[in-house]
């Protein structure tokens, strides 16, 4: 599968950022990406499945989940819109704070400091970096 073979080479690529990179996995459903993760990145990386990021308000902002995901060093996290884009809160999280979310996540995917794969039709991001994956 050639995807998979990209894959792996950026995955494994030591000469940007140091070492392995951890896995972002873009979809609408975290039962897509566990499914995803189970047929492609558990057997043939070896990635642990962090996640999902707890969005709810008295999470955010996450940062600290990330910092607690370093100790399973190198992950694959399953992410959807509602995790990057925040959704809409009524009160307690400001607009800045959702940017700062947002901009930061597509930041690592964009630089590929995260390495991101697209699983499915999911809008919002367009990016050449992400690796689109949809006909698995």
């Amino acid at each position: 599968m050639v995807v998979l073979d990209v894959i792996k080479n950026l995955v494994k690529d030591t000469s940007t950022e140091g070492g392995v990179k951890n896995i972002i996995l873009w979809s609408n459903s975290h039962d897509l990406a566990q499914e995803y993760y189970e047929s492609y990145i558990k057997m043939q990386l070896g990635l642990k499945l962090v996640g999902p990021l707890n969005v709810t308000l008295h999470s955010i902002p996450v940062w600290s989940q990330f910092t607690n995901f370093s100790d399973e060093m190198p992950w694959c996290l399953s992410m959807t819109p509602a995790e990057l884009f925040l959704g809409d809160y009524e009160y307690g999280v400001s607009d800045q704070v959702k940017r700062t979310h947002e901009e930061l996540i597509k930041y690592w995917m964009y630089t590929q400091q995260i390495l991101t794969i697209q699983i499915d039709y999911t809008p919002g991001l367009d990016h050449p970096n992400i690796i689109k994956h949809e006909q698995w």
